[in-house]
């Protein structure tokens, strides 16, 4: 008859078991490091060499063109009121981050032709600094997850992820929107085309 044994040894014993299969394995390494030469190379990475950047959208205060005309900062305030709205709205269409963006620009070269300048050009320069990182943390997760599902195979969720990244930026021209198109295209089934 074998005896059950006390809670914390049948702990111990499963854990003794559990180091001393990870130790045949192999996998539980108690010498020397091992060696680079051990390692396997790593894969060239295409697609991380190709991606397309997170471009700036802040302007360079240097060369920023004022606005042609008189320069009025109530234009300038209404347009960050506008992005202000749109920013707040950003989960409700995908392509209102970028918009607000624009706004946002639209009103720092308005206030741009003022000397000095005046505190509501810092105000839009912050705000599209804010919006530019989480703009390009949600183009980096659409881009990594389309590239990954269709390595995977998954490619309508590839499509799905191409597609936000689509309607997100609404400039043909925009590397990003190129990448989406071109990612759009080779998730396509072959009879959709």
């Amino acid at each position: 008859m074998v005896r059950p044994m006390r809670r914390l040894g049948g702990q111990l014993w499963v854990y003794a078991a559990a180091l001393a299969l990870l130790a045949a394995a192999g996998i539980l390494h108690r010498g020397s490091p091992v060696s680079d030469a051990d390692l396997p190379p790593p894969a060239p990475s295409a697609a991380l060499e190709t991606a397309p950047p997170c471009a700036s959208f802040v302007p360079d205060l240097a060369t920023l063109s004022p606005a042609v005309g008189p320069v009025d900062l109530r234009v300038a305030a209404t347009l960050i009121e506008s992005g202000d709205r749109l920013y707040e709205e950003r989960d409700l269409a995908w392509g209102n981050l970028y918009e607000a963006i624009m706004v946002w620009r639209a009103a720092a070269e308005e206030a741009a032709g003022l000397d000095p300048r005046p505190p509501l050009l810092y105000l839009a320069l912050e705000r599209i600094l804010k919006a530019e990182e989480e703009f390009c943390e949600r183009f980096r997760f659409h881009r990594s997850s389309a590239e990954v599902a269709f390595a995977a195979g998954d490619l309508e969720r590839a499509l799905y992820h191409a597609q936000v990244v689509l309607e997100s930026i609404p400039e043909p021209f925009d590397a990003r929107y190129q990448w989406a198109k071109a990612m759009q295209l080779k998730s396509r089934p072959a009879g959709e085309e």
